[in-house]
């Protein structure tokens, strides 16, 4: 079996020689089944697959997990969904029971699921508080701004209850900025690898990876086609909604959800659209903190099917 890197060596042989090849064709000096078989023994890998990529400025290997639909044609632009993870999960956990690799492969997507940096990646690098749920949300106490080197659970401190934020202590620090080059990282090798197309790149995120979907969407506001947040959402009065007014957003919230703020959601929203962005609400019945994502794939891939990214040119 070839490893990935002969593969992608052989692949660029074949595109760099590719005129020797019809030439030895025609001349019967190479049949034309023999190319052929060249050409699908040298295409990427498909299906639900392991990987690791070794991760340079953090000097470690790095875990990820990637679907590829089993019909995939290297003539044709797939679309790439990037799935972040929660808190105390990982890629394997995202992929377990087969709703992603079947959404997937469904729809036609392309899927990768990054690690981060251990079992909590910093929200994936957001510098945006997280905000939980509180029946008894005061907006002159919880929607205001926060200082910055508080740690991690606020839970403590008389008010701030219902917030959560980064610490600021140079390992956590490291943390998340490794967290969020980590999901770029892996965005840009499975471009290198498979024929992505560029105008249908999407994020989702469940909880915590919510948080990093909102963060990243507002970051690099342009590489995205449409975004899906589940159950996770940072405090309106810290995030730029403006950033988002040609991101398509469908926040997919359960009902029986008791981490994320339903208020905070609706507020952003609610932002979004005042800017004359695209933003709606999928409410799952039923659906819990750590399944709601999963109940609502369906409606996500067919979201993003729907949108491709903005000419801004």
């Amino acid at each position: 079996m070839l490893l990935m890197n002969d593969v992608r060596f052989c692949s660029s042989l074949m595109s760099r020689y590719s005129s020797l090849f019809a030439t030895l064709v025609v001349t019967g000096l190479l049949s034309s089944s023999a190319v052929q078989a060249a050409v699908e023994n040298t295409s990427p890998p498909t299906g639900e697959q392991a990987r690791q990529y070794h991760f340079d400025s953090a000097n470690m290997d790095q875990d990820y997990r990637i679907y590829v639909p089993k019909n995939y044609d290297p003539a044709k632009r797939y679309p790439l969904v990037i799935d972040l993870h929660g808190v105390n999960a990982n890629p394997d956990t995202d992929f377990k029971g087969g709703e992603l690799a079947n959404a997937a492969q469904k729809y036609g997507f392309i899927v990768v699921a990054p690690k981060g940096i251990g079992e909590d990646p910093m929200f994936w690098g957001s510098i945006y508080p997280f905000k939980l749920a509180d029946p008894d949300i005061d907006p002159a106490r919880d929607m205001r701004p926060l200082p910055a080197d508080q740690q991690y659970y606020a839970k403590d401190i008389p008010g701030l209850s219902s917030v959560m934020f980064a610490m600021s202590a140079p390992e956590a620090e490291q943390k998340r900025l490794w967290s969020e080059q980590d999901a770029l990282n892996v965005l840009a090798l499975t471009q290198r690898e498979y024929n992505i197309d560029p105008d249908r790149i999407y994020l989702l995120g469940n909880s915590a990876g919510a948080g990093g979907v909102l963060y990243l969407a507002a970051k690099y506001a342009d590489k995205w086609a449409a975004i899906a947040p589940v159950n996770g959402v940072v405090a309106p009065w810290s995030y730029p909604v403006s950033r988002l007014e040609d991101v398509p957003l469908l926040f997919v919230h359960g009902s029986e959800d008791k981490i994320a703020s339903s208020q905070a959601i609706q507020a952003i929203i609610d932002g979004v659209n005042a800017q004359g962005g695209e933003a709606r609400l999928l409410r799952v019945a039923g659906g819990k903190h750590a399944d709601t994502w999963y109940m609502a794939l369906d409606d996500i891939f067919s979201f993003f099917a729907q949108h491709k990214r903005a000419d801004n040119s």
